[in-house]
């Protein structure tokens, strides 16, 4: 649902706000005085947040996956694997969140390593990517979030595929420590 709503919004700057281009622009006045001019929510958002989204979620899934069998009671699990998956998210989130408005060029490509920056490089392009649109602008950024976000896709995929493989190759190991048969 966020990622369809994020895009109708995207949608909406695509086609010049359906005839009010002044409601679908914002023009903002960067540090060297320079002005710009971005859309309110960039057309490809849609995409980037559905990407970036379905892939987080998928490593979320792994690891509450192998915290569930890894311990022997459901709170347990709930626990570990919520505080497992708000380290890292907010360890990675944070660097994104900064990452994306203070390095050029290779910020804007990491705003996708969590869906909340992720948002945030759409909704506000200007000050989610800065550095970026400073020194070679909205297009260069845009490209670059997207290449981010197809790198970071990749990167959880892979973070995913390698953990449903130790956890299948494990299975039955833990099943039985769990149980107590040796």
């Amino acid at each position: 649902v966020p990622s369809v709503t994020i895009g109708i919004a995207g949608v909406y700057s695509l086609f010049r706000g359906f005839g009010n281009e002044s409601k679908a622009f914002v023009t903002s006045t960067l540090i060297g005085g320079t002005t710009i001019s971005s859309p309110v929510v960039l057309p490809e958002a849609g995409l980037i947040i559905g990407i970036s989204s379905i892939a987080f979620l998928a490593f979320c899934v792994m690891i509450g996956l192998q915290w569930s069998l890894k311990s022997r009671g459901s709170l347990a699990s709930v626990v570990g694997a919520v505080g497992v998956i708000g380290a890292i998210a907010g360890t990675i989130g944070l660097c994104g969140w900064l990452s994306s408005s203070q390095i050029p060029v290779v910020g804007a490509g990491m705003a996708a390593l969590t869906p909340a920056s992720a948002v945030r490089a759409c909704v506000d392009p200007i000050k989610g990517m800065l550095e970026t649109i400073s020194e070679s602008g909205l297009t260069s950024a845009r490209v670059t979030l997207g290449i981010g976000t197809i790198a970071s896709a990749g990167a959880y995929a892979g973070i995913v595929f390698g953990l449903h493989s130790a956890i299948v190759r494990n299975f039955d190991f833990t099943v039985r420590k769990l149980a107590g048969v040796r």
